[in-house]
């Protein structure tokens, strides 16, 4: 009888624990995208063709703040600044977010378009600038707060080509703020995200370069 009660004790305990062997490069959590005065910083690289090297060209900030209402849906308002210490901020078109999809539109006459869908898994596709992409893996990694974000990696499907773009969970591309299709459709230049800050702390910065402004002066 001792040997029964032990038995159905140790049955308890071992269903009652959380699970403790939890994959992970699964992560159940979803880090929204659009967060009150977030600020992203994108950077341009020219090409110099003679000595094969890329070098800083220009830079912007992208922020996302205040909300709207269009057509009886609630959007946020996107503002750029060019300047280095993003002091003057013009209005850049208006973004959403549902069920973890980005949309963004220009201006209240425009259509939105899907700028970020983060519920991709492998071997889905998703139309970009008219070109079909496939996702090729996706990975749970950690960024500059130490917690784990989503990381979608794209390329143009039946492709020969091995250009990539990767969007993270809560940031978008690595290539910037717009450039869901990275630089897989790069003729020279190349776009760079460079940083992306919340309230104040870094989720993301350059390895590369490890500035926020490409200086011009």
């Amino acid at each position: 009888m001792k040997n029964i009660i032990i038995s159905v004790l140790l049955t308890v305990i071992v269903i009652s624990l959380p699970c403790c062997s939890k994959d992970n490069d699964n992560n159940s959590n979803y880090y929204s995208f659009i967060v009150q005065d977030k600020i992203w910083s994108n950077g341009l690289l020219g090409y110099n063709s003679s000595t094969n090297q890329y070098y800083p060209v220009k830079s912007d900030y992208i922020k996302i703040s205040y909300d709207t209402t269009i057509s009886g849906i609630k959007w946020f308002k996107v503002y750029k600044s060019y300047d280095k210490n993003h002091e003057n901020w013009e209005v850049w078109g208006f973004i959403r977010e549902d069920s973890q999809k980005i949309y963004y539109r220009w201006d209240n006459n425009n259509e939105p378009k899907l700028l970020y869908d983060f519920s991709l898994s492998i071997g889905d596709e998703i139309e970009l600038l008219s070109i079909t992409y496939s996702v090729d893996s996706v990975k749970y990694l950690p960024i500059l707060d130490n917690k784990k974000r989503k990381h979608i990696f794209l390329s143009i499907k039946n492709s020969s080509s091995s250009a990539y773009v990767v969007w993270i969970e809560s940031i978008g591309s690595n290539a910037g703020f717009f450039e869901n299709t990275g630089n897989t459709q790069s003729l020279g230049g190349l776009n760079k995200l460079l940083c992306c800050e919340e309230n104040g702390i870094y989720l993301y910065r350059d390895s590369t370069y490890d500035v926020c402004y490409f200086d011009s002066e």
